[in-house]
């Protein structure tokens, strides 16, 4: 079996497992005939977000807020959980060296991830507006160290 295929058999099976949930504990379901096409989006739009597609210039872990130098973006995200309704949000702000808003974000899904999740989701959330925007000289700045270490462990930039 070819990675790809693995990958997407993989994601039917998830995104079957979920369908179920839902059927059972929302009362909510979909046409057994759309899951595979829905899984398919699913892995093509996960793909597309990776964060080996977009370019990073630093990312920056100190406990102090700064501003980045000139021509330079910085980009903050964070990840929170709402238990009471089983969904978690991300959000995310970039600003310029005069600290002018350049663009901020927030969306909000139902899942039961994990915090490591959540603030992955988040800084894949704002990569991936940088990347749209075209911005390729961003500083990230995230509050979860091993999500950070992680993207600084890369060998290459985010391309």
């Amino acid at each position: 079996m070819q990675p790809v295929d693995f990958d997407l058999f993989d994601t039917v099976c998830w995104k079957l497992w979920n369908e179920r949930n839902k059927a059972i504990f929302e009362e909510h379901w979909i046409e057994s005939s759309t899951l595979a096409g829905n899984a398919k989006r699913y892995l093509e739009e996960f793909n597309l977000t990776s964060i080996s597609h977009v370019e990073h210039n630093e990312i920056r872990d100190e406990g102090s807020r700064h501003l980045p130098g000139k021509s330079v973006i910085k980009g903050n995200f964070d990840g929170a959980i709402f238990k009471d309704s089983n969904s978690f949000g991300v959000s995310k702000v970039t600003r310029d060296s005069q600290r002018n808003c350049l663009s901020w974000a927030t969306t909000k899904e139902r899942s039961n991830f994990l915090p490591t999740m959540v603030e992955a989701k988040a800084a894949t959330f704002a990569i991936v507006v940088a990347r749209e925007k075209g911005w390729d000289n961003v500083e990230f700045d995230g509050n979860n160290m091993g999500i950070i270490n992680s993207l600084k462990s890369l060998k290459e930039p985010f391309r």
